[in-house]
Order: structure tokens, then C-alpha cells, then sequence
């Protein structure tokens, strides 16, 4: 299959490229962990030379998207979190602003009667069941 790219664009090819699979990365089109299609695929996928592909390649690793191990083979890094602490968010805005979608789950449960040290500061009863 091969991918379409605007050849008579200001835009160069390589860019083009780097464009095309970040978005694929960030669609979780290229999964964390899997092996990224070699030089020679995308070559042939984008209808250019390897030393163009390799050029787009290099960006992505700049920029921590993929990691190469050699002998092996490249694949796509998994996503970190990186918090900016001067636009402090809740957790919520923080993974949707990221394409992520928030969750949480309850881990445990129990039923246990309200110490005396709570009773003592008036929150509850001491015959009071807490969750």
C-alpha cells in the first residue's frame, strides 16, 4: 500500500513523513512496545528513498516517539507523562489533554466503626460505620 504525499509542496518529504506516523503513534495506530516498520517499508510505503525515510526517523527519535536497538530493530516508545508544573491541572484535563481518557477504579472496600480519635473531634459516633 502505498501512502500519498504532496510532492509539489513547500512542505519537504521527510516532514511530510514525520507528520504521517506521529499522528499514526499518537492514534495508537503504532503501539507502544511494537516494532516500527523498517526503512525499507516505509520507503516503499511513501514511494521515496530510504534516506529520506531516515531523515523522518531521526525526528521521531528526537523527539522520544520510537528508540532503535541495534540488531533488533526500532520501536515505539511508550508514552510518558510530562507535567508542567506552571499550568497545574487536575488529573481529568491533564490525560484529555493528553488523547488519554481519565479513569479510576476502587481497589478495596471495607466497613470498619469510627476510631475514638474521630469521635473525640465530633466528625461521627463511635458506634459510626466509615467506608
Amino acid at each position: 500500500m502505498r501512502t500519498t504525499l504532496l510532492r509539489n509542496s513547500a512542505t519537504p518529504l521527510h516532514t511530510q513523513i514525520t507528520k504521517a506516523l506521529r499522528l499514526q503513534i499518537k492514534r495508537n495506530e503504532l503501539k507502544a512496545g511494537e516494532n516500527f516498520p523498517s526503512e525499507r517499508e516505509l520507503a516503499e510505503r511513501y514511494g521515496v528513498s530510504r534516506m529520506t525515510v531516515r531523515q523522518a526517523l531521526r525526528h521521531l527519535r528526537q523527539e522520544n516517539l520510537i528508540y532503535h536497538e541495534r540488531g533488533v530493530g526500532t520501536f515505539v516508545t511508550n508514552r510518558k507523562l510530562d507535567v508542567h508544573t506552571r499550568n497545574l491541572s487536575g488529573f481529568s484535563e491533564e490525560m484529555a489533554s493528553l488523547g488519554l481518557v481519565p479513569s479510576s477504579r476502587v481497589l478495596q472496600l471495607k466497613r470498619k466503626c469510627s476510631s475514638q480519635l474521630i469521635c473525640r473531634r465530633k466528625f461521627a459516633r463511635n458506634s459510626t460505620k466509615l467506608i
